[in-house]
């Protein structure tokens, strides 16, 4: 019977250190994923700051895009003005021109 006890003593003590183990184990575990935890969130609050810098970095270079644009039309609006002119005026010269012409063979 001494002997029966003795195991159940020796396996009992060992079953509670087994979850002493488990115990210390799964709680260096909870500290490390805490840890993981607090270094993601870290991570998440720089890439949220960086992609706050680059859309205003992106907003400020559509603004210049926009800006080249808008002169590059208004470059083409004085050109087509300035051709136009010059039909009108190439037309007016050519009747101011044939006019004698036409008034000396009439």
């Amino acid at each position: 019977m001494s002997k029966y006890v003795l195991i159940f003593f020796f396996l009992f003590g060992f079953s509670s250190i087994f979850a002493q183990l488990k115990v210390q184990y799964g709680c260096e575990r909870i500290i490390q994923a805490e840890k993981i935890l607090c270094e993601l969130d870290k991570n998440k609050t720089c890439l949220h700051n960086e992609t706050g810098t680059l859309s205003s970095e992106m907003d400020s270079t559509f603004d210049n895009i926009i800006t080249k644009i808008d002169y590059i039309f208004w470059v083409q609006g004085v050109i087509i003005a300035l051709i136009i002119f010059m039909l009108g005026f190439i037309i007016w010269d050519r009747r101011t021109a044939l006019n004698p012409v036409r008034d000396d063979v009439v």
